[in-house]
């Protein structure tokens, strides 16, 4: 509604990045901004989390959480589940930007800018960033995805003087 363009996923979603041709390197850093939309259950005492992923596909994900719009509710988010326990929007960098409403009630929304820098050698490169157990009104979404290939080599230039 409010002229963001995001790429979206809800419930039981995974969004996969496949890059082939990828030319010598050491890491990869990846960038985005994570919009969590609605009602999110964050870690849930009574059942399942809302849960969020991300990482390569076939290791352990990089990022494993849960998050919450309610600041009275509990998520993992900034930590990872099992074990964090953060009040609902922790490490929001924005909150109720993208304007969604159902019948006239605004539903809440919370936007992460998450940076993460891996080890990463390969010629191919497969991104994953899913979701488990969200409710029906709740879903996610990614923009500005920024993937920076990292060859490892730092370069220096220090001024040459005379005397």
């Amino acid at each position: 509604p409010n002229g963001q363009t995001l790429l979206r996923g809800s419930g039981n979603d995974t969004i996969r990045i496949d890059l082939t041709g990828l030319p010598v390197h050491k890491n990869i850093i990846v960038r985005f901004d994570l919009y969590v939309i609605g009602g999110w259950l964050g870690n849930n005492p009574g059942g399942d989390p809302s849960e969020w992923k991300f990482g390569m596909e076939g290791i352990s994900p990089l990022l494993d959480t849960s998050f919450c719009n309610d600041p009275a509710c509990r998520q993992a988010y900034p930590g990872s589940l099992p074990g964090g326990d953060f009040s609902g929007r922790s490490g929001a960098t924005g909150v109720n930007e993208l304007g969604y409403q159902n019948g006239g009630i605004p539903i809440p929304d919370s936007r992460y800018a998450l940076k993460y820098k891996f080890p990463h050698t390969s010629e191919e490169l497969h991104l994953l960033f899913s979701s488990l157990n969200l409710p029906t009104d709740a879903s996610w979404g990614l923009d500005n995805v920024i993937i920076e290939i990292d060859s490892g080599i730092l370069q220096v230039f220090l001024p040459f003087i005379l005397r």
